[in-house]
């Protein structure tokens, strides 16, 4: 999995620290900026309220589909918080359980189409905190920060185990967890909280499976059978926890195909194309896997629906975009678009902050370019950087050609993390040690000093199409 001699520079790495304090530093770090951030006011601009209102779904054992309302979470949300970006939304008074037009998604809970997974994860870690907190809302961004925290200490687990030195998980877990452009994801009601958990089992999966195929000559056991179940079984889980990770398995299936080519011997050329159909017939599997799970949870949710209650006003859709038929030319343009670009913040920060974090990100993408160029001494990250860097571009065309509208950057986060979360398991030195424990800790005490911007548009009014509206100006 990782190589079993490590390089010179890994041995002279000082002690370990004891696992007690190792696992609280790992968890102080992956949830200090994140709590600080959820106990804001305001509420997100990416859905906070629909996805609220499917945990409290959730929490009452039901699973929402088309057809079931915004719930008293999430009208209280509108009318209890300001919106970050529009300030008051809301015509109903915080307490009162207004007609949907009085709301602006016009009483309909528009994530009802997301897979279930994430949201049962955390309706249930936040309903403890739920007997002692009065608002849901940061009852269950507290869930939130767990199931963020949960992820973290999966991946620093994976990355200690494979060799990589406490001191450099502690500064990456700070980074990451304290990076503008996942701010709203770590703290806020999201199911890209779950990411990290996602990327430490794409991670685990590709290396199990790695050694599987160094081992083709070796018997199986009943001991395989649990985790080639579970490596298998990745795909299915991913994409019922967060659709867009599928980019997650184009990366993998791209890196199965690396392996396999790389790996020909003209020596034993059995072997050698033995060793191509498995890796070939995996990557297979679990990109077919990620796409029929998808599709079945798709059809059977819309079967599940129901209509609108009378006072709920569903917004209209968008008009359907018009697509460029150039995919090359779009392959190019959008090559970033996923990773790293995703990462980056979608809003407006202070400036410094803005500088760092640019500065931490690109660190991450130098450190997976060289893995990909074959410039560290694990081969295994190689072929993950390789399928990051290439899955980027297919999945940012696959998003757009097989959407009516321009994918958003938080899309791409899936790859984005899981090509950040590579770094752990990429053999690091003192030096490069030394810089991403102090871009962390700016990156943490940026994140706790800078507010984030706050832009209030207070005037709503219902239009004559009974659908929450700006005013006009005056």
């Amino acid at each position: 999995m990782v190589d079993r001699d490590p390089p010179a520079f890994m041995k002279r790495h000082p002690p370990r620290l004891s696992s007690r304090a190792f696992w609280v530093l790992v968890g102080i770090c992956a949830c200090i900026i994140p709590l600080i951030r959820s106990t804001t006011n305001f509420t997100s601009v990416w859905d906070e309220h629909a996805h609220l209102s499917y945990v409290q779904y959730v929490h009452d054992f039901k699973w929402p589909a088309s057809g079931y309302p915004m719930n008293t979470w999430g009208r209280e949300a509108f009318a209890c918080h300001p919106h970050q970006l529009y300030g008051p939304m809301a015509q109903a008074a915080c307490g009162e359980n207004g007609p949907g037009n009085m709301y602006p998604t016009g009483g309909a809970n528009t994530a009802e189409g997301w897979p279930p997974i994430a949201y049962v994860a955390i309706a249930n870690l936040s309903r403890p905190i739920a007997l002692f907190v009065d608002d849901p809302l940061h009852a269950a961004r507290v869930g939130v920060v767990a199931l963020w925290g949960l992820g973290m200490l999966c991946l620093a687990k994976l990355a200690r185990k494979n060799g990589q030195s406490d001191a450099f998980i502690i500064g990456w877990v700070l980074a990451m967890s304290s990076l503008p452009g996942i701010a709203y994801f770590s703290s806020f009601v999201s199911p890209y909280s779950s990411i990290p958990l996602l990327a430490a089992y794409a991670i685990w999966s590709t290396l199990w499976i790695f050694q599987r195929l160094n081992d083709l000559k070796q018997p199986w056991t009943r001991a395989d059978l649990v985790p080639a179940t579970c490596a298998l079984m990745f795909p299915a889980i991913s994409v019922l926890t967060v659709p867009h990770s599928i980019s997650i398995v184009i990366a993998i299936s791209i890196a199965l195909g690396l392996y396999a080519i790389t790996n020909l011997n003209r020596k034993n050329p059995k072997e050698s194309a033995l060793r191509m159909v498995v890796a070939s017939t995996t990557a297979f599997v679990l990109a077919f896997g990620a796409n029929r799970a998808y599709r079945f949870y798709v059809s059977y949710n819309a079967r599940r629906s129901i209509p609108y209650p009378v006072d709920t006003n569903p917004d209209v859709a968008p008009p359907t975009m018009v697509h460029d038929q150039d995919w090359l030319g779009q392959g190019i343009q959008r090559a970033w678009d996923f990773f790293p670009n995703a990462l980056h913040s979608a809003l407006p920060v202070n400036r410094s902050f803005e500088f760092t974090s640019t500065l931490f990100i690109w660190g991450v993408v130098g450190v997976i370019l060289a893995a990909a160029l074959g410039l560290s001494s694990s081969r295994n990250a190689g072929f993950l950087a390789t399928g990051v860097i290439v899955a980027s571009p297919v999945s940012a065309l696959v998003f757009y050609y097989s959407l009516t509208f321009e994918p958003p950057p938080r899309y791409g986060l899936p790859l984005a993390l899981f090509g950040s979360a590579i770094v752990l398991i990429v053999p690091a030195s003192r030096r490069a040690t030394r810089i991403f424990l102090t871009l962390a800790t700016i990156l943490a005490v940026f994140a706790v000093v800078n507010e984030p911007i706050y832009i209030e548009q207070p005037c709503w009014q219902v239009g004559e199409s009974g659908y929450l509206e700006l005013c006009e100006s005056s």
